[in-house]
C-alpha cells in the first residue's frame, strides 16, 4: 500500500498508470482521447476526462494550460511507483556461498 490515504478506484489507478507511462514515453501532456485510443479502456473520452479531473483534484495530475492534457505530479509518480513496488515478487532468499573454504 502507498503512503497516501487516497483509495483510488480501479479505473482511476489504471488511468493514472497510463498517464504516467504515456508521459514518460512521450514527454507530452496526455489527453483523454489518447488514453482511450491507446488503452483497453471501454469508456468514452468524457468519462476519462472526468476521472482525470478527479485525479487532478487529488493532486496526482496537473496540466500546463486549460486545453492541454494532463501530466503527472510528484505525488502521481510516487503513487504509481509505490503501487508497482507493492506488486513485485519478493526476492528469493540468498543461498550461502562459502567462498572462503574453497580448495586450491
Amino acid at each position: 500500500m502507498t503512503e497516501f490515504e487516497f483509495d483510488l478506484s480501479h479505473r482511476q489507478r489504471q488511468i493514472l498508470v497510463r498517464v504516467v507511462e504515456e508521459y514518460v514515453a512521450t514527454g507530452m501532456p496526455v489527453g483523454s482521447k489518447t488514453l482511450v485510443e491507446r488503452s483497453e479502456f471501454d469508456v468514452s473520452p468524457s468519462t476519462v476526462r472526468s476521472e482525470l479531473a478527479e485525479l487532478e483534484t487529488l493532486g496526482f495530475l496537473t496540466h500546463p494550460h486549460t486545453s492541454a492534457g494532463r501530466v503527472p505530479t510528484e505525488a502521481g509518480y510516487r503513487y504509481v511507483a509505490d503501487d508497482l513496488l507493492g506488486h513485485l515478487e519478493p526476492q528469493p532468499p540468498t543461498f550461502p556461498l562459502d567462498l572462503a573454504s574453497t580448495n586450491t
